[in-house]
This record gives C-alpha cells, structure tokens and sequence, in this order.
C-alpha cells in the first residue's frame, strides 16, 4: 500500500506509472520532483531533475539525457515539456531512450486553461493538435488521450459571468453563488466519470481538447511512418 496523501491530480498521474509498467519494466521519470511515483512503479525506476534539492537518481537536463539508447519502456513526461528551451530536441532525446514498442505519457496545460498562463516559467503553451502534430514530427505515434480535469471547465468559468448571474440570483437561485459553482463542479465531475468509462464517446465527442491538462500516450515505432491524428 503507498503511503502519502496524493491531491486528485496526483493520484491521477500515480495510476499511469502503475497501468503502463510491469514487473520487467524499466521506467524513466522526467522531472522526476521528489520521486513521489516511484512506489506505484513496478519494475525498476528512475527519477530525472534538474534540481539537485529533489535527489533524483539522475541530475540532467532535459535537453541532453546521460541514459543509452532504446534502454526503456515507459518514459513519463509531467508538466515539463512547455518549460523547454528546444522542445523538437528532447524530444528526440525521448525517442532515443525509448525501446522499440515503449511508450511516453506525455502531459501539458491545455492552452486555455488558467495554469497554462499564469505560470511565468512556461515557455510556450500547447493546444491538443499542437501537441499532436509536434509528437508526429518526432516520429511518435500517438495511442491514446486521455481525460483529466472536465470538471474544472465548469468550475473555471469566467468569474465576471458567475457574478452577474450571482447579482440576480433572486430571480434564479435562492442560493449563492458558491451553491452554483458547486453544481458545475458536480456535473463535471460526472462527466469526467462517463467520459473514463467510455474512451471512444470521449473521442467522439472531442472533449479530450476541451480538458484543462493535455495528456497523451504515445508510441514508438521505428520504421513505421506515423500518421497526423
């Protein structure tokens, strides 16, 4: 049993490490933080920062990795890529690493969302065929999406809009506004559970653009000329 209170995101993020490796698997954690996935890991892992406060196992840059070639089978990229200098680079780097088959979890702020701008340290932001079309270049082939945070596309509505319909609540609402941005929060919520359950509804309805993190698994395959999504 893992130890550690992990917030929904986190733990989100925890069950990638654990669905996609196996007890033979060799895991590589790109900015990795404090290595906080490293007990849902089966098979081996190791943790990559830049920052030597964190103890990774390996203190590199993103941009050059001391790791061999084709030496790994999942490769996980959380919230870094849109903190790159060269972003075409480490990817390539990430294709090196990965065997033939591997996959990388790749996951960024989507455009639109508030974390994709208020984070001064971001250098560039990614829309889903962005990030899609960037993969392909770089000779991945993108596999799956995946769906994290529709709730919070009910609770980021604008706050200028909650407050006209606050002022005139007593026409609508017999509650505050609060009670109403609890509502989007719940009704979100289901959809995030509708849409897990059914990856080809959320493919056919599209909302993997319209989820505030941009998550994608993707593959390698060597040889195989890669079609845009």
């Amino acid at each position: 049993m893992v130890k550690g209170n992990f917030r929904t995101f986190s733990l989100w993020k925890a069950f990638f490490f654990h669905d996609y490796t196996t007890d033979e698997s060799l895991t590589i954690d790109v900015g990795c933080g404090s290595g906080q996935y490293a007990p849902w890991v089966r098979g081996t892992y190791v943790g990559i920062d830049l920052l030597k406060r964190n103890f990774p196992h390996v203190i590199a840059d993103a941009h050059k990795l001391p790791i061999r070639d084709s030496c790994c089978q999942l490769l996980t990229v959380f919230d870094v890529i849109e903190h790159l200098h060269d972003d075409d680079l480490f990817l390539k780097e990430a294709f090196r690493m990965l065997e033939d088959g591997g996959k990388m979890v790749i996951s960024t702020p989507n455009y639109w969302s508030i974390d994709a701008r208020k984070d001064r340290s971001h250098l560039r932001v990614y829309s889903y065929n962005i990030l899609c079309k960037k993969l392909t270049i770089n000779e991945f082939k993108v596999s799956d999406v995946s769906i994290y945070g529709i709730s919070r596309v009910f609770s980021e509505i604008p706050r200028s809009f909650l407050g006209k319909i606050g002022k005139n609540r007593e026409n609508l609402l017999s509650e505050p506004v609060s009670t109403l941005e609890s509502i989007y929060a719940v009704i979100g919520r289901s959809l995030e559970r509708l849409i897990l359950s059914s990856r080809s509804l959320a493919s056919f309805l599209g909302l993997h653009r319209m989820s505030p993190t941009l998550v994608l698994v993707c593959e390698k395959h060597e040889g195989e000329k890669c079609m845009e999504p």
